[in-house]
């Protein structure tokens, strides 16, 4: 028998040994059909013609044969998510999630583990705030974006079932933070970038539209009151040179009316804070914004007025075109070799955060 005419038992793409046996499929032949890669073991007694190429298509089976074999459950938390194709960030994807259906109990069991019954079938939205509650907010929101933009779920389904964990732990952090989930947002990493100038103290606005004549362009996001677009480019943005060549020029069509553009190329080490304010940093014009790059050096701002014996809580390396971008005249210059008495380290009188500790200024 081959893969083909294995198909015929599968549901959902899995299928039992108990079944393949049924049809004239001992155990000996299961064997080799899994050397030859025709099928594969995803538990004890389950099987799938489909190959897990990935963490996410190996839970999603997993989770689709746990459902099955062990019956009166459903899937929850981002077991959910992986069945209805949404993304998360820090979930285990070694184990798998359920919940009973008609049981109070929960169990523990190699590779997943199974909650008591809630109210029913666990929903999506359900399954989103659960989600941020295991395994942190972030992961809530980036499901949350991901489902309001597919229209999987309503601001008001969310709504419902942040209500309905409300004694669970970490309940208020996800409550907080998916009241910022936005539909228009199209990518975890968009969501992050959004969560991070937020952080950063930048208000923007998703998806923004830009009229060029006849042709409407549209921005990942738009710094509210400015002319600054931000662009998250993904790893599979650009398709082939093609779409690299009509990207150029929409940039340069975008450029002639006006706009800056700050592109980010994935995730920042940086504190929000200093990320914004390398990335995004208001320049001397009046309500007039610059893009911060590696060629380019913003001017400096009063935005940090610390000296560099406080560089690390910046997350910037001393003597940097960053570090000196973000400095205050007092910071760029060395501080004096004064030791600050509550924190042992260097300080300086002129400088706003050793003058609240109490450092020494020069002797």
């Amino acid at each position: 028998m081959v893969a083909m005419d294995l198909r015929t038992l599968c549901r959902d793409g899995i299928f039992r040994a108990a079944d393949a046996a049924a049809a004239g499929i001992d155990g000996s032949e299961l064997r080799r059909l899994r050397t030859s890669g025709e099928c594969h073991r995803l538990l004890r007694g389950w099987y799938s013609v489909e190959r897990p190429v990935d963490d996410a298509t190996g839970h999603r089976l997993r989770t689709t044969a746990l459902v099955r074999h062990l019956g009166r459950v459903c899937p929850s938390h981002h077991s959910l998510l992986i069945l209805r194709g949404l993304p998360t960030l820090k979930a285990d994807l070694a184990c798998v999630h359920l919940t009973r259906l008609a049981d109070t109990a929960s169990r523990h069991r190699t590779g997943a583990v199974i909650r008591p019954q809630v109210d029913g079938p666990v929903t999506l939205a359900q399954a989103i705030v659960q989600t941020g509650q295991l395994n942190g907010p972030l992961d809530a929101l980036v499901a949350a974006d991901a489902a309001l933009h597919r229209a999987l779920v309503t601001a008001d389904d969310i709504e419902r079932a942040v209500a309905r964990f409300t004694r669970h732990p970490h309940s208020a952090a996800v409550r907080q933070i998916l009241a910022l989930a936005d539909a228009r947002t199209e990518s975890p990493g968009e969501t992050l970038l959004r969560r991070i100038m937020l952080d950063g103290g930048l208000h923007v606005t998703p998806q923004h539209p830009v009229q060029d004549g006849s042709v409407t362009w549209r921005a990942d996001f738009v710094v509210d009151g400015t002319m600054v677009l931000v662009e998250f480019d993904g790893l599979v943005r650009y398709a082939g040179a093609d779409d690299l060549v009509a990207e150029k020029r929409r940039e340069d069509r975008l450029r002639a009316l006006g706009y800056e553009l700050v592109r980010v190329s994935g995730p920042t080490s940086s504190t929000p804070s200093a990320f914004c304010a390398r990335s995004v940093r208001p320049s001397p014009g009046p309500g007039a914004l610059r893009s911060a790059g590696s060629a380019h050096v913003a001017a400096p701002s009063t935005r940090h007025t610390v000296c560099w014996a406080h560089e690390g809580e910046l997350g910037e390396q001393p003597g940097t075109p960053e570090w000196y971008a973000g400095c205050s005249p007092a910071r760029v210059s060395p501080p004096w070799p004064r030791r600050s008495p509550a924190r042992g380290r260097p300080g300086c009188r002129r400088c706003a955060r050793c003058r609240r500790r109490g450092a020494p200024g020069p002797g």
